[in-house]
């Protein structure tokens, strides 16, 4: 074979290798500062995994510069999702010296989500601390009439008309502290008083979105602010795979997922037939916390999986 088909046959494997070699240059670059790319990155999981795909095209075509830019994507792809799966420096394990503190997170799709699914779930996994995104004062008239108050009498909340509401709820005492408008709801807990934030950014769907999303993200406490521990945990609407969550870990902070090896679990979406696909709801803690194990769980009218890790924290 020679002449035109041959040239039509070299650019379609070079066409159908360059989406996968595109995507680990962003990936690796932190390109993903702009509309489509903030939404597409979080995706990355699945391309990685479609990444053999080109490659063996390449191989059987015989293109090997295609063959090898399909391998290079391919590893710089693994290597970033790839560790996900495998226990993290910051596990905590059977001797790890400590309380025990678990927290719980879901997202209660506009104040849609069965109430006695989500206080099941609590009293099955004894949460201690619980955020609720998407909180509406309905809903909180549900969740206390299911026995929210008996079992988590202690909160600070903000009702909203959708997915404005947040609210944490805790078994010991909470205290307020003043957040800016529209940035997080903060408490602090207990005698040692460990900082909370329930972290709900609209998702960066458009140009304008996506720069409230970043402002959101970048206006999250420092880990070691107000020389306090701190735990965020909320549906942040970003995977590891962004710049944005990434930069935010970078300033001291652990994914419980990510250190437990539950990394690559998904929590979004579940209102479809189709299984959920990406990861986009996070504990997040600084030192000396350390995480002991993850997990997420669907709940009934949410869109959104509940997630739930379990922390030990050091006693001073």
């Amino acid at each position: 074979m020679s002449g035109a088909p041959v040239r039509r046959r070299r650019a379609l494997v070079a066409l159908l290798a360059a989406p996968w070699a595109a995507w680990a240059i962003a990936r690796t670059l932190g390109l993903d500062a702009f509309h489509p790319a903030v939404a597409l990155m979080s995706f990355t999981p699945l391309v990685a995994a479609t990444a053999v795909v080109p490659l063996a095209v390449a191989l059987v075509a015989r293109r090997w510069l295609v063959a090898a830019v399909a391998a290079a994507a391919l590893v710089a792809l693994v290597l970033a999702v790839a560790p996900r799966a495998l226990e993290g420096p910051n596990v905590a394990d059977a001797g790890t010296p400590g309380r025990r503190l678990v927290v719980m997170s879901t997202n209660l799709h506009l104040g849609q989500a069965d109430p006695r699914a989500i206080l099941r779930l609590v009293r099955e996994q004894h949460v201690d601390v619980l955020s609720l995104e998407e909180l509406t004062a309905g809903e909180l008239r549900r969740l206390d009439a299911a026995g929210a108050r008996a079992l988590l009498p202690n909160r600070v909340l903000r009702p909203g008309t959708g997915s404005d509401g947040t609210g944490l709820m805790a078994r010991q005492p909470l205290a307020a502290i003043a957040t800016a408008a529209g940035v997080s709801l903060q408490a602090a807990l207990g005698a040692d008083g460990l900082r909370f934030v329930s972290v709900h950014p609209f998702p960066p769907l458009g140009f304008a979105a996506e720069h409230d999303w970043q402002a959101v993200l970048r206006g999250l406490p420092g880990a070691s602010q107000d020389r306090r521990a701190h735990v965020l945990l909320g549906d942040f609407n970003a995977t590891l795979d962004h710049r944005e969550l990434r930069r935010l870990l970078d300033r001291g902070y652990s994914d419980a997922a990510d250190a437990t090896g539950d990394g690559l679990v998904p929590t979004f979406p579940t209102a479809n037939p189709l299984p959920p696909m990406i990861t986009i709801d996070h504990v997040l803690f600084s030192a000396p916390i350390r995480a002991r194990r993850f997990s997420a769980h669907d709940i009934a009218g949410s869109d959104h999986r509940a997630i739930v890790a379990e922390l030990v924290v050091p006693q001073h």
